[in-house]
C-alpha cells in the first residue's frame, strides 16, 4: 500500500510539473485585484466540479444498468432517496466529503457483478474524459474561466490517479481494485458477488427471507475489516427478522468489528439495527 501511495503521489506531482512547464497556467494568471478575487472565488467550484463529474460517471452508469438510486454527495451537498422520495440535505459526514454515488441492485440478477464492474470503472473513465474536455476548452477560453477549467482538469486527473493507483483509500477499496475484485475469478470475486446477492435479495421484498445466510457468512469470514463489519451487520438484521432475536455471540462480534470502521459508518448501521429491533424483536429480547 505504501508503494502504491508513493506512486500515486509521484504521478500527481509529475502531472503538475508538466502543466507548469507547459506554460498553460502562466497564460491565464490573474492580473489585478479584481481578477485575483474572481479566480480565487472560482477555484473551490472548479474542485467541486471535478468531484461531481467523477461521481456522476458512477451514478449515470448505475441508473443506466437499472440499479436503484440511493445517494449522491459532493462535499457538503447531498441528495438521497428516503421512503420513496428524493431529498436534498447538507452533508456533515466527513467520510462522504470526497464524493459518493450510491446505486444498488433491485433484484438478485446473476449479471449484477458485471453491471457493478461497469459502474465502478465509469468514475475513473469519466474523470479522464473530463480532464481532456477541460484542457481543450481552456485553449479557446481566456481569463479566469480558463483558469477554473485548468484547475478542474488538474483535479480530475488527480482523482483518476487516486481512484486507480492505490488499492484502498482509508478502509475502502478504490474503483480500480473493486473492478479487479469483481472481474477476477477467486475468493475476492465470490465475496463481491455474495455482497450483491445480499443487497439484491433484500431489495426484492425489503426482507431477509430471500437472502441466503451462506452469503452473509461469506462476508463475515473475509479478512477485510469493513467487509466483516458489513457481514455482521447483515447477520444481526437477518437474525432479528428470521429468528426475532440477536445471538449474544453475534452481537459481541459485531461490536468488536465496529472498532475497525469509521464511527460515522457504525452510527448508520446501528440506526438500521435499531429499526429492525423495533420491527422484529420479541418483547424481552435484545
Amino acid at each position: 500500500m505504501l508503494a502504491e501511495l508513493l506512486l500515486m503521489a509521484a504521478l500527481i506531482l509529475c502531472t503538475l510539473w508538466l502543466v507548469v512547464q507547459s506554460g498553460i497556467m502562466e497564460s491565464v494568471k490573474p492580473h489585478g485585484s479584481r481578477d485575483k478575487v474572481i479566480a480565487l472565488a472560482g477555484i473551490p467550484l472548479a474542485l467541486m466540479a471535478a468531484l461531481a463529474i467523477h461521481e456522476l460517471g458512477h451514478l449515470i452508469v448505475g441508473l443506466w444498468e437499472g440499479f436503484k438510486f440511493q445517494m449522491f454527495v459532493v462535499g457538503p451537498l447531498g441528495v438521497k432517496e428516503e421512503q420513496g422520495k428524493v431529498k436534498f440535505f447538507l452533508n456533515t459526514n466527513l467520510a462522504y466529503f470526497g464524493g459518493l454515488a450510491a446505486t444498488t441492485p433491485i433484484n438478485n440478477d446473476p449479471s449484477n457483478a458485471q453491471k457493478m464492474a461497469r459502474i465502478v470503472i465509469a468514475g475513473p473513465i469519466t474523470s479522464i474524459l473530463y480532464m481532456f474536455a477541460c484542457f481543450l476548452m481552456g485553449q479557446f477560453i481566456g481569463g479566469s474561466f480558463a483558469l477554473w477549467l485548468y484547475t478542474s482538469g488538474i483535479t480530475s486527473i488527480a482523482i483518476f490517479f487516486a481512484t486507480t493507483v492505490p488499492s484502498k483509500t482509508g478502509l475502502f477499496f478504490t474503483d480500480r481494485k473493486r473492478y479487479q475484485r469483481l472481474t477476477t475469478p477467486g475468493n475476492d470475486q465470490e465475496v463481491e458477488v455474495a455482497m450483491l446477492r445480499i443487497i439484491g435479495g433484500y431489495a426484492q421484498k425489503e426482507s431477509y427471507r430471500d437472502v441466503d445466510k451462506a452469503d452473509i457468512e461469506k462476508l463475515i469470514t473475509d479478512p477485510d475489516p469493513s467487509i466483516q463489519h458489513y457481514g455482521l451487520f447483515n447477520l444481526l438484521c437477518y437474525q432479528l427478522e428470521i429468528e426475532h432475536q440477536i445471538d449474544p455471540k453475534s452481537a459481541d462480534r459485531y461490536q468488536a468489528a465496529c472498532q475497525h470502521v469509521s464511527p460515522a459508518m457504525v452510527k448508520i448501521f446501528d440506526a438500521e439495527i435499531e429499526k429492525s429491533k423495533e420491527a422484529f424483536a420479541n418483547p424481552g429480547t435484545t
